[in-house]
């Protein structure tokens, strides 16, 4: 399993998104390149699922059976 934590909470980051939720923190070595191009495929709502599941070795085919 990848090494990741998950933390609630307030947030903003450096280009001035803010937000309140779960947070996922991860290396973006941990996902391969063409995960990154889906992941800048999916909607908002979609991403912290899929990187979830990759981080834990889970079923992607929901994402990426095209």
């Amino acid at each position: 399993m990848a090494e990741y934590f998950i933390h609630e909470g307030d947030w903003i980051a450096e280009d001035g998104s803010f937000g309140v939720g779960q947070v996922l923190h991860f290396s973006h070595h941990e996902l391969e390149e063409y995960q990154l191009d889906i992941v800048d495929s999916l909607g908002d709502n979609q991403r912290f699922d899929y990187i979830y599941a990759i981080l834990n070795n889970e079923d992607l085919s929901r994402w990426e059976d095209d």
